[in-house]
C-alpha cells in the first residue's frame, strides 16, 4: 500500500504545482484534467482459440480506469496518464470477510514533456503513445484495456511541405552496474523516421523507415536488427476515399534468421449521410510450406493494430502461431448504418486464406483458387449508442467458421462447436477541469 499512497501523493503535488504555475504564468497556457472508466463484459466461447465439445464458455468483466492531466503553453507541454486495469475479482489482498484491493495495481500509461524550441520544431521525451497513418505498424491498440505506450524520445519538425518525426528508444530491465542484458522476447530498441506530406486538399502520403532490435538471448548483448520501409497513401474524393499501403522488411529477426517479407493493403470506402460501405484486401507474406528455413518471409506487424483489421475475435493476432508462419490474405467487407441520431450498427465480414507461395503458384497453373489455402470466415456485428455526451454503450457479437485445415492445426475435431463471442462495454469519459 505504500507504493500506492506515494503515487497518490505525487499526483496531488503535480496538480498543485501545475495550478500554481498556471496562475503565475503570463504566457498563454491551458490546463485540463479528465477521467475515463471503461468496464467491459465478455462471454468467450471461441475467442482466439477454437472450442472443443468439452470447453465451457468464460464470463468475466474487465475494467480500465484512467486519470489524465494535460498542460501546454507556447513553449512546453506536459502529459500524465495514470491507469488501473483489472478483472473484477482479481484482487490479491483479501480475507474471508472481505476484499481489500490489489498490490501495485496503478500503472503509468503516459508521462512526457515536450519542448517547443522553435516555431516548427519540438522535442518530446518520456512515456508516450505512437499512432501513425492507418496504424498498421505503430498503434495505440486501444481495444486492449492496457493500451500500448513507448518509452522514447521524439523529435518533430517541419521541412517545407514535409512533417518529419524521428523516434528513438533504448530499453533495459534495470539500472545495471555492468552489461546490457535484456529478455529476448521484448524489443530492445525501436527507432523510426516518419515523413508526411499533404496532397492539396484531397489527402496525403507518407514514408516510414523503422529499425527494431532484439537481443540474441537473455544472456547476450548482441542485438539483431530488422528494418521496415514503406509508405501509405490516402485520397478523399467524396463520396469515396481510397487507401493504399506497402511495406518491406529486411535484416534479421531475433533468432538471427535473415528476413525478406512484405505487406500490402488496399481499401475503398463509400459514404453517404447514414450509410458507409468499405471493401479491401490485406496481403501479409509468409513462408511457403515447401521452402527451407534459411530465410524468414513472415512479415511482422511490430506494434501495429490487429484487432481492428484482422477480425475482432483475434484469431490472427499472432501470424506465426495462427498460420504456421505461412502468412495471411484477408479479403474484407464492412458496412455501418446510422439507425437513429445516436445509434449506429456495423457488420464486418472477413475471408481468411494462407499466403502460401507454393499454393498460389500451383493455383495459377491449374486455374483453382488463386488465394491459396482457405482458413475460415468471420462475421462481426457491433452496435454503438450515445447515452450521454460523456457516456457511450457498445455491444458486439461475432462468430467464426473455421476450415477443416484450421481445425486440424488446432487439434479440434470437425464435430466440435462453432466459435462465438459476445461483449458489452460502457465508455465513460469526462473532462473534470479545463481552463484557457
Amino acid at each position: 500500500m505504500y507504493n500506492m499512497d506515494l503515487k497518490i501523493l505525487q499526483i496531488l503535488v503535480i496538480i498543485i504545482l501545475l495550478n500554481v504555475f498556471y496562475c503565475n504564468n503570463k504566457v498563454f497556457a491551458q490546463f485540463s484534467m479528465s477521467a475515463e472508466v471503461r468496464p467491459r463484459f465478455e462471454c468467450r466461447n471461441g475467442y482466439g482459440k477454437l472450442p472443443t465439445i468439452n470447453d465451457k464458455p468464460a464470463y468475466f468483466i474487465s475494467q480500465r480506469s484512467r486519470f489524465n492531466l494535460h498542460y501546454k503553453n507556447s513553449k512546453v507541454r506536459y502529459a500524465l496518464a495514470l491507469q488501473d486495469v483489472r478483472v473484477w475479482g482479481d484482487d490479491t489482498i483479501y480475507k474471508a470477510t472481505g476484499v481489500h484491493g490489489s498490490e501495485a495495481s496503478i500503472d503509468l500509461h503516459q508521462a512526457y514533456f515536450e519542448w517547443l524550441f522553435s516555431k516548427k520544431s519540438s522535442f518530446r521525451i518520456g512515456r508516450q503513445v505512437f499512432a501513425y497513418d492507418d496504424e498498421r505498424l505503430l498503434s495505440t491498440r486501444n481495444w486492449n484495456q492496457h493500451g500500448i505506450a513507448y518509452n522514447a524520445l521524439l523529435l518533430k519538425t517541419q521541412l517545407e511541405e514535409w512533417n518529419v518525426h524521428l523516434g528513438l528508444s533504448l530499453n533495459n530491465k534495470k539500472e545495471n552496474k555492468f552489461g546490457n542484458y535484456y529478455e529476448q522476447e521484448k524489443m530492445k530498441t525501436l527507432n523510426f523516421l516518419h515523413l508526411r506530406r499533404s496532397i492539396k486538399d484531397i489527402g496525403y502520403f507518407s514514408l516510414v523507415a523503422i529499425a527494431t532490435g532484439y537481443t540474441a538471448s537473455d544472456s547476450s548483448e548482441v542485438i539483431y536488427m530488422r528494418g521496415t520501409i514503406g509508405g501509405y497513401l490516402f485520397l478523399n474524393t467524396p463520396p469515396f476515399n481510397y487507401s493504399l499501403s506497402g511495406y518491406f522488411q529486411f535484416g534479421k529477426n531475433k533468432y538471427s534468421i535473415p528476413v525478406q517479407a512484405y505487406l500490402w493493403t488496399s481499401g475503398i470506402q463509400w459514404e453517404s449521410k447514414q450509410l458507409t460501405a468499405r471493401a479491401g484486401i490485406d496481403y501479409i507474406s509468409g513462408n511457403a510450406e515447401c521452402r527451407s528455413g534459411n530465410i524468414n518471409r513472415q512479415f511482422d506487424l511490430l506494434y501495429g493494430s490487429r484487432h481492428r483489421y484482422y477480425g475482432t475475435m483475434d484469431y490472427f493476432s499472432d501470424f506465426s502461431k495462427a498460420t504456421n508462419s505461412r502468412g495471411l490474405t484477408d479479403v474484407w467487407l464492412s458496412t455501418s448504418y446510422e439507425v437513429l441520431f445516436n445509434t449506429s450498427i456495423r457488420a464486418d465480414f472477413h475471408r481468411f486464406t494462407l499466403q502460401d507461395n507454393r499454393s498460389i503458384i500451383k493455383s495459377i497453373a491449374d486455374g483453382s483458387n488463386i488465394f491459396g489455402n482457405y482458413m475460415g470466415t468471420e462475421l462481426d456485428f457491433t452496435i454503438e449508442h450515445k447515452l450521454l455526451p460523456c457516456l457511450r454503450l457498445y455491444a458486439g457479437y461475432s462468430f467464426f467458421n473455421p476450415s477443416d485445415y484450421m481445425r486440424t492445426m488446432q487439434s479440434v475435431r470437425l464435430s466440435d462447436r462453432m466459435p462465438q463471442w459476445a461483449w458489452m462495454m460502457l465508455d465513460f469519459r469526462l473532462t473534470l477541469f479545463e481552463t484557457d
